[in-house]
């Protein structure tokens, strides 16, 4: 890819939310949701469904307006932007291209009505993997090659700013491994990337930095790490054979026991000598007690687990 375009102009700009508020109808999408995206790092954008990111992500790229607040981008909003593909590249829905359209013709169109070169569909159709199939008719992608399209309409103007919804959707496993490196790849150069997932297993693997909102509202915005250790303190990892005579144990004496393996358990609500001196007591071997590490996954869960407003039941079924 080429140098980012914000080293020819300055400082890649910086995504920033102040105070949004969106409703439809009786709905409120979004509630004073206020957060920045700087350059330079993934930013990861998780909630659970309903919980308003598609309608932030659509928010600030002009697609709608707030009732309340502002979103921009560099201190402007999107519909204030002149050429919008050089400024913000973005992905939000892989199926919005017309299936009778050949892959290149969609790019040429968008890249002549931002006034870009020409010669940038077939660099992004060769960056994305899907130079070969440039003269193929959308209609007959599958849904990774059509979210390949969606990557290289959002690289076309080689913007400053990204910003991604779902963008591993139907990738295969070299896909998935090439959009990481891409992520990183794009905000290693300085530029701006705003990724929303549902995978937490992929966030953790590319974001440096979370943002998760509930029910409209922000209810996290800090590092990934930062997010993993809160949900780790004061949680141990014990490992025995006898992991049913353990946990009896410590709930009688108030610990609260998940079981996460065949001979390991998750502890919290006693100190970790205190969890050794009852298990020793009731006559228990252990081979491990350590400091349990969370993984985002956990952590997420933990953060909206009061915000999750569409939940399966865990009853099986008679």
């Amino acid at each position: 890819m080429a140098a980012v375009n914000a080293n020819r102009r300055g400082a890649a700009p910086t995504i920033e939310v102040q105070g949004i508020r969106k409703r439809y109808g009786r709905v409120l999408a979004v509630d004073g949701l206020s957060f920045t995206v700087p350059p330079g790092r993934v930013t990861g954008f998780a909630g659970p469904n309903g919980a308003g990111k598609s309608t932030t992500l659509r928010l600030i790229l002009g697609l709608d307006a707030p009732d309340e607040g502002s979103a921009l981008i560099g201190g402007r909003p999107y519909r204030g932007l002149r050429t919008p593909l050089r400024e913000v590249g973005a992905l939000l829905d892989a199926g919005a291209i017309h299936p009778g359209r050949r892959a290149d013709d969609h790019l040429r169109w968008l890249a002549r009505s931002n006034g870009l070169p020409v010669r940038r569909v077939r660099e992004v159709l060769e960056q994305v993997g899907l130079a070969q199939v440039a003269r193929r008719r959308a209609g007959g992608f599958s849904l990774g090659m059509r979210q390949r399209l969606g990557i290289a309409a959002a690289l076309l103007g080689d913007p400053p700013a990204l910003m991604f919804d779902e963008p591993v959707n139907g990738l295969d496993p070299e896909g998935v491994h090439w959009i990481r490196g891409l992520l990183r790849g794009l905000a290693a150069q300085g530029r701006t990337v705003l990724v929303s997932s549902h995978l937490m297993s992929e966030l953790e693997d590319t974001a440096d930095h979370l943002v998760v909102i509930g029910r409209g509202r922000l209810l996290a915005d800090a590092a990934v790490r930062d997010v993993c250790d809160a949900a780790s303190e004061g949680r141990y990892v014990l490992r025995t054979p006898r992991p049913a005579e353990a946990a009896g144990s410590l709930r009688s004496a108030g610990a609260a026991v998940t079981v996460s393996g065949p001979d390991s358990l998750i502890v919290s609500g006693l100190a970790a000598d205190r969890i050794a001196a009852l298990v020793t007591a009731a006559g228990v071997t252990f081979s491990e007690l350590t400091a349990h590490r969370a993984s985002l996954e956990e952590a997420y869960l933990r953060l909206t687990r009061a915000a999750t407003d569409y939940t399966a039941s865990t009853e099986e079924r008679r």
